[in-house]
């Protein structure tokens, strides 16, 4: 748990700064202090290194979980917008790179298909309770994450570009 938080500490901030100034999240999250550092993204990335073992009380295992779940998500996001780049429906110019239907289409679809026969077969009872309860911090957790922050940030975003 503490190498999670560690190696969080690194890369969250700078992503998150990155994804301000790229218009995908709202742009104060970017603003750096006198020093240069992005202090906001900083003390978001805190806020959830505390938080988010703090909903699974500390327990390693639930922890581990909690982060490969997050991964599977992943593994259905990038796939999905690999094949929406092979059908340009991006927003911003990009490298003229050579396409290939296999490697661009179908692989990432088969990706996709995998990772939900995955998630289907996922412990999702065992991952949100604690000790035989439902741990509604987790379940709340997630549900602010998946849902209700993108949609507050690109609420944000999209306020900020008019």
């Amino acid at each position: 748990m503490f190498g999670i938080n560690v190696a969080a500490s690194f890369n969250s901030p700078r992503i998150l700064e990155a994804m301000a100034n790229e218009g995908q999240m709202p742009h104060w999250i970017a603003k750096r202090n006198r020093k240069g550092i992005p202090i906001v993204a900083y003390i978001i990335t805190v806020a959830l290194a505390i938080l988010i073992p703090m909903s699974f009380l500390y327990e390693t295992t639930l922890v581990i979980l909690m982060s490969a779940m997050v991964r599977f998500f992943e593994f259905i996001v990038i796939p999905i917008g690999v094949v929406g780049y092979y059908y340009d429906k991006h927003q911003q110019t990009i490298l003229d790179a050579p396409k290939n239907w296999w490697t661009d289409v179908l692989i990432p679809l088969l990706g996709v298909l995998l990772t939900a026969f995955l998630l289907f077969e996922y412990d999702w009872v065992g991952e949100f309770s604690i000790h035989g309860h439902l741990n509604w911090y987790a379940i709340s957790g997630m549900i602010g994450g998946f849902v209700v922050l993108p949609i507050i940030f690109a609420l944000f975003a999209n306020w900020e570009r008019k």
